[in-house]
């Protein structure tokens, strides 16, 4: 059997992001809107001449040892389900995502891993994510949500998810930004002031999702509790977030934990005229829509 396989690996936005607490493992309790979209990294995998797991990058400042999270993710897939697989693969990750971004690009990675050792050598290669839910779930907070992807609640860490309908007929549109600035979730959230007092609900823009209602109507119902944090300390995200109002969005957020920005969008001709608005240089600009 031919062992070769190739999918995508999608980034996310954050809709909605509030910050529940702290738990005792010193993690944090969240309640988000998690939204695939269509910026994505590509990952192929095929037989390799020598045994072992290998890996290679388009972009060369990502590590390629055993710390990314693609060969982390296929040293859980082989202890578990490698019988039958050749002894050498070797991937290639075509790196678009941004690292550091907010935009869970190493998550989707490895997820994409996950997929694509699962589909590369099989004859009936239908894709199981619940099979594979054990190992993402012990690969990162976000990785769960890529194997399925498109949009969903979750709580806990991110990890307890809730998948949210996609009844829209056609996609939503972004313009995301990423300032070229790199934010470190763990210092992030150690600066969030807890506990916190007025906490914001999803649920008004979770009904408007839910109803398909146009992005001018749920748009000003995004949120995201980290911007508290992150805006006051780093220019370059404020101005981007500042660049995307002035330029004409419905909204605009940041993305996790920073530092990428989105506006909202109300069609592709709507998103090139805000691209068209925003400054020249120093800036990663796209045009995205929502994924199912």
């Amino acid at each position: 059997m031919r062992f070769a396989s190739t999918v995508e690996a999608p980034a996310k936005i954050n809709l909605f992001l509030e910050v529940l607490g702290r738990r005792p493992d010193g993690y944090h309790s969240l309640s988000t809107i998690f939204q695939q979209i269509s910026l994505a990294d590509t990952l192929s995998v095929s037989a390799a001449a020598r045994p072992g797991i290998s890996l290679s990058c388009t972009d060369p400042s990502l590590p390629v040892d055993g710390n990314n999270l693609v060969l982390k993710a296929a040293g859980l897939f082989l202890e578990k389900f490698g019988t039958g697989l050749p002894p050498g693969i070797r991937f290639r990750l075509a790196k678009r995502v941004p690292v550091g971004a907010g935009l869970g690009g190493g998550s989707s990675d490895a997820a994409a891993a996950l997929k694509v050792l699962w589909t590369g050598g099989r004859s009936n290669p239908r894709f199981s994510a619940a099979r594979l839910l054990p190992l993402a779930r012990r690969l990162g907070a976000d990785v769960p949500f890529f194997l399925r992807g498109g949009r969903a609640e979750a709580g806990g860490i991110g990890h307890d998810l809730r998948p949210l309908a996609r009844r829209e007929r056609s996609p939503y549109w972004f313009v995301l930004v990423f300032p070229r600035v790199f934010s470190s979730t763990k210092e992030v959230y150690g600066r969030l002031r807890l506990p916190l007092t007025k906490r914001k609900t999803s649920l008004r823009l979770k009904n408007m999702l839910n109803a398909a209602r146009p992005a001018a109507e749920w748009a000003p119902f995004l949120f995201n509790r980290l911007e508290e944090v992150v805006l006051p300390r780093v220019p370059a995200v404020r101005e981007a977030r500042s660049s995307l109002l002035r330029a004409g969005c419905r909204a605009a957020l940041m993305s996790g934990s920073g530092s990428s920005v989105f506006g909202v969008v109300d069609s592709p001709s709507h998103g090139r005229r805000v691209i068209a608005g925003l400054p020249k240089g120093g800036w990663d600009v796209w045009l995205v829509q929502s994924k199912r």
